[in-house]
């Protein structure tokens, strides 16, 4: 249905990363819940609802999230409200 170019051994390594980051799940309810989600993304997907690039994004995109320090966070949010003000003094024309 989907004209993706990737490999079938890439999506089954996608799923089973899925189905190992859930592995020490202990909760019923995290599980009944979880597996709901699987269910209702699988559905959608052979419903055709959703477009090549959601698939894609799906099984390309790494879902382990790093872990940032207390001041890599302060220089990301320093560096936004430095850019902003910088901006708006560009556009007031004050700089």
């Amino acid at each position: 249905m989907y004209g993706l170019a990737i490999s079938p051994s890439l999506i089954r390594r996608r799923v089973r990363e899925e189905f190992e980051r859930a592995r020490y799940v202990t909760d019923v309810r995290v599980a009944d819940r979880l597996i709901l989600r699987w269910h209702q993304e699988f559905q959608e997907t052979l419903n055709v609802w959703k477009q090549e690039p959601h698939v894609m994004g799906m099984l390309l995109q790494p879902k382990v999230k790093e872990k940032k320090t207390f001041l890599e966070k302060f220089y990301i949010v320093s560096c936004m409200v430095f850019n902003r003000h910088a901006l708006s003094d560009i556009i007031v024309g004050e700089g």
